[in-house]
């Protein structure tokens, strides 16, 4: 590792300290100094910076700054505690690179999702119609961007009764570029929503989340699949998803089995 200077708040730029480390500018100018000295590991001394500039810095560190890796260095009591020299901060946001391949995944998903099921929407949608009930939900949700949209699902009253189906017409939302196939858990428009991890990335139509009912629990999950976000991740998450469906005792055609059998019984 070669060390190419340091980033002060009090120091001018330029003044040379310690071991002839030069002072290349203030905390805030990391991203800058990073990208034109080619740097790709910074260490952090917390008792060394204003309460101020360490927040900002830990917040760039995990959401803007693309392929730096950001260290914290433990204290003195730090090290008799834990023995751990550094604390890696994990990225809060994905790389363009995965941004490109979570889309071209999400893209080819929907698509074929919906020519598969289109009969079904079709005639989900036209019996809605008859039954002069809105053909679809529309709920505003928050989005990665900062603002919201209208996540669409059909209205509980289906003819099949699964959780599935009610979700196909959110499909569309991810053909928008609004909604992913996987990713954190879709949280509702408005309140207090600033550093929550589910808005670093596109929600999804299902996740980690689904696995747990606790609120905090899935908060949880979905601060997880951020930070170990991979395409293997998606395609494991999916291949889950699918085996819970066809294991689930009380879910589509395993429940309308199950009830006919119980009625033979009787």
């Amino acid at each position: 590792m070669r060390v190419v200077g340091v980033l002060d708040d009090y120091q001018p730029v330029g003044r040379t300290i310690g071991d002839g480390l030069r002072v290349l500018g203030t905390p805030a100018a990391l991203g800058a100094v990073a990208a034109a000295r080619q740097v790709e590991e910074v260490i952090v001394i917390p008792n060394a910076l204003p309460w101020e500039s360490l927040q900002n810095l830990m917040a760039e560190a995990t959401t803007e700054a693309d392929g730096l890796r950001v260290h914290l260095s433990a204290g003195f009591y730090d090290l008799l505690t834990t023995g751990v020299p550094l604390l890696t901060l994990r990225r809060l946001r994905l790389t363009h690179g995965e941004e490109a391949a979570k889309r071209g995944l999400d893209l080819v998903l929907a698509i074929l999702l919906l020519a598969g099921f289109s009969p079904l929407l079709a005639l989900e949608s036209v019996r809605l119609r008859l039954k002069r009930l809105p053909v679809l939900e529309r709920t505003e949700v928050a989005s990665n961007d900062g603002r919201s949209f209208l996540l669409l699902a059909f209205p509980p009253d289906l003819a099949v009764r699964s959780e599935l189906v009610r979700k196909l017409p959110g499909l569309w939302n991810v053909l928008a570029g609004q909604l992913s196939i996987v990713g954190p858990r879709p949280l509702p428009a408005g309140g207090d929503l600033a550093g929550s991890a589910a808005l670093q990335i596109r929600p999804g139509l299902t996740g980690l989340w689904r696995q747990a009912e606790d609120h905090t629990e899935q908060d949880v999950l979905d601060v997880y699949y951020v930070r170990n976000y991979s395409l293997w991740l998606d395609l494991q998450i999916l291949f889950a998803r699918c085996l819970s469906r066809l294991r689930r005792p009380g879910s589509g055609w395993r429940r309308e089995i199950a009830a006919r059998r119980q009625v033979a019984d009787t």
